[in-house]
């Protein structure tokens, strides 16, 4: 397993990503966070829109439950637009406020280690964003800030903002990304920032975690290789000559190293040259026991972008 350090923490590099957890699977979750907990696992990754607020809940009940808070890093994110009207941003400060206080009251928690802005707003300066929540950091509740689906340039310039003022910049990134090339005229519409290799070159510079969601675009490979159907919102997204050839890469990885088809292309993220936190959104132990099974092998060097 590789670690990192943030926010004062040493932390797994798999976090438990808690996206489609409601309370109608309680039970499974809880099977699933022991299976990470005794696979090593301590970096759990939620958000305040996910499950209507019950993901959350989930994890705090779960946490409390066992008296684990210490032992553990937990990040939630918060800001996400209104689900009926998607380009009005909730970044105000005091939507920021309402948001992070009920998040702390549904996790049972007084902070979370790391406190994602869930979706960016390009019409206003990064800088002013940044300012609020140096403003909002000053009242609790939050040990380090991150951006989520905020690109590399914005990510950037705040930092460079936060520097000269003395202010908290952001310390992780997260956006999409696996080793399958994404078509992203598909997600531009969403607000969603996906890696590429312009994006790519700018972390090297940056020096900060990039957090990886839907790192198995969505089973693609697998199914690609194994010859299974796969739906028509799969294979717009992901279904490209350059990722056909991906798939000879993976399923040469795998026999190679003698481990599953997910493990294989995992790998990529798993020993990429970027200090990397991959979110596995596994719902199955052994789909569990894969991602971190990517973790046990080795590259013969890094990898870089693209795979």
């Amino acid at each position: 397993m590789r670690y990192l350090q943030l926010a004062g923490k040493k932390i797994t590099a798999l976090a438990l990503g808690l996206d489609k957890f409601s309370f109608s699977e309680q039970e499974m979750f809880c099977a699933l966070a022991e299976e990470y907990l005794s696979l090593g696992g301590n970096n759990f990754d939620t958000a305040h829109i996910y499950a209507a607020g019950e993901s959350e809940q989930l994890l705090g009940d779960f946490l409390a439950k066992r008296g684990i808070r210490d032992r553990v890093f937990v990040g939630t994110k918060i800001g996400f637009p209104d689900r009926e009207d998607h380009w009005r941003s909730r970044l105000s400060f005091s939507e920021l406020e309402g948001d992070l206080n009920l998040s702390l009251e549904r996790l049972q928690m007084d902070f979370v280690d790391l406190l994602w802005l869930h979706r960016d707003d390009e019409s206003r300066p990064v800088e002013e964003i940044l300012l609020d929540l140096n403003r909002l950091a000053k009242k609790g509740g939050f040990r380090a800030i991150g951006a989520s689906n905020f690109t590399a340039e914005r990510i950037q310039k705040a930092n460079l903002f936060a520097k000269k003022e003395g202010l908290m910049g952001f310390s992780a990134s997260q956006i999409q990304w696996s080793a399958a090339e994404t078509r992203e005229e598909i997600y531009r519409d969403h607000g969603i920032c996906i890696m590429n290799r312009a994006e790519y070159d700018r972390y090297l510079t940056l020096g900060i975690p990039v957090f990886c969601y839907a790192p198995l675009a969505g089973g693609y490979f697998n199914k690609l290789i194994e010859g299974r159907p796969m739906s028509e919102k799969l294979a717009a997204r992901f279904d490209l000559p350059e990722n056909r050839k991906r798939a000879e890469k993976v399923s040469g990885l795998a026999e190679e190293k003698g481990c599953s088809l997910a493990a294989a292309s995992l790998l990529y993220l798993a020993q990429n040259k970027l200090e990397t936190v991959v979110i596995t959104g596994a719902k199955k132990i052994p789909h569990l026991q894969e991602s971190f099974e990517a973790f046990s092998l080795s590259a013969n060097k890094p990898y870089t972008f693209p795979f």
